[in-house]
């Protein structure tokens, strides 16, 4: 399709190049050459028309409907792996470090890290995964980490168990997004993000609380509510449940 609209563009280029020199014909009179001037922009015009059908059939038909089908998705993949991006597909998102991109078929876009972009030729949008991969994430541990414990001190104490009690991550998750709409807003696959972020720098604590973010996960990643996200290095990364205890506890069991 590129390559038709390039073709067209240069006729067009063309027509302008013509329509200057029947401009000029005629201010100078010329009549010999008008009509020759005009059968020239004929020509082009008919060529033009064709390009144009070409670019018609060549578009789906319903744009929407082709980005829902999942076919898109399998070009997406397909340009991700050409490039050596590593990606896991989860819920129709693919979570490539460390961005969740997900496919918006209504608005006919695609949403990368919540920024929605309509170019959607797989290597344009592989290029601008590759430039959020090398940059360095504006991203804030600590305030993170504050809104996780919270959440966890409200299950805690909701299911009166102990202080340190393990909790799963999705039922974080869930108290995080109670908001109506905010499950939407704010995804299971952007959790499991942040999460990764969290995990990789080493923050565990924060000043608003002494107590320390234990991560569990030897039996939980067996169970339900598992929660995966490929980290920068290629490896999958996999987070089920956290606890939060005081420092002379030592290692949550």
């Amino acid at each position: 399709m590129a390559a038709a609209a390039e073709r067209g563009n240069e006729t067009g280029r063309a027509v302008i190049r013509e329509l200057n020199r029947l401009h000029g014909l005629a201010k100078e009179g010329e009549l010999g050459k008008l009509a020759q001037s005009l059968d020239e922009l004929a020509e082009l015009g008919v060529k033009l028309d064709r390009t144009l059908t070409e670019l018609r059939d060549k578009l789906p038909f319903d744009p929407a409907a082709y980005l829902a089908s999942g076919a898109y998705l399998a070009e997406l993949r397909a340009a991700l792996e050409a490039a050596d991006l590593p990606f896991v597909e989860e819920d129709g998102s693919l979570l490539c470090s460390p961005s969740v991109i997900r496919i918006l078929p209504r608005q006919v876009a695609v949403e990368i890290d919540g920024q929605r972009d309509r170019r959607l030729n797989p290597r344009t949008l592989v290029e601008t995964i590759a430039a959020h991969r090398r940059k360095e994430p504006r991203y804030q541990p600590e305030r993170f980490l504050n809104s996780v414990r919270q959440s966890y001190d409200l299950i805690v104490t909701k299911n009166a168990g102990r202080t340190d009690a393990v909790t799963r991550l999705v039922d974080i998750w869930q108290v995080l997004t109670l908001l109506p709409g905010q499950d939407k807003e704010y995804t299971l696959q952007d959790f499991a993000r942040d999460l990764y972020h969290l995990d990789a720098s080493g923050t565990v604590t924060t000043l608003q609380s002494t107590r320390q973010l234990r991560w569990c996960g030897s039996t939980g990643i067996r169970s339900s509510g598992v929660l995966c996200v490929v980290g920068a290095d290629g490896r999958p990364r996999k987070y089920w449940g956290v606890s939060f205890v005081e420092p002379h506890n030592g290692t949550h069991p």
